[in-house]
């Protein structure tokens, strides 16, 4: 991973080089073959999350079996943070949820939400909360998903992974 520095504080989060760009949205380098990728994370805070109505409950790292990959599932939905939220406010106030259901979101233009983070269970898949990470990517799935967020979601992949290597 290759490191530039355009903040005061580095951040880590994920295992990858970060830099803190403001307090609330990060960029790393990924090494993508021969060229460089730059790609962005956006905190809870930076979103402006609702925290959530009980303490989140922190995955076992011996139980973790796999990562669950979602898609909107809206045909020409809301775009960026506002479907993140229209995420939160449907998981919170329609379904009762504690918060969004994700650990986190990538968007079309390849912009990584946080939802509830690395490590924590998730609310997305039910028999699979306790042994997965969830990512949703916001777009419509049915539609070709385009590089920037193929290249954030490989990302997240990889490190959700390189966490969670029981093998």
């Amino acid at each position: 991973m290759l490191f530039r520095s355009r903040g005061r504080s580095s951040l880590s989060l994920f295992g990858i080089t970060r830099v803190s760009l403001t307090i609330s949205v990060m960029s790393w380098i990924s090494r993508q073959g021969e060229c460089s990728v730059a790609l962005t994370i956006i905190s809870r805070s930076g979103w402006e999350a609702r925290p959530p109505k009980k303490p989140f409950t922190k995955l076992k790292k011996s139980r973790i079996k796999g990562i669950v990959l979602h898609h909107s599932g809206v045909k020409n939905g809301p775009r960026g943070v506002a479907a993140v939220k229209q995420y939160e406010r449907y998981h919170m106030d329609s379904k009762g949820w504690n918060a969004i259901a994700y650990n986190w979101l990538v968007d079309e233009r390849g912009v990584i939400y946080e939802g509830r983070g690395p490590g924590i269970q998730s609310g997305a898949t039910r028999g699979w909360n306790s042994r997965t990470e969830a990512i949703c990517y916001t777009g419509w799935g049915a539609s070709r998903v385009g590089n920037e967020a193929l290249v954030s979601i490989k990302a997240l992949i990889n490190d959700i992974q390189g966490r969670y290597d029981n093998g």
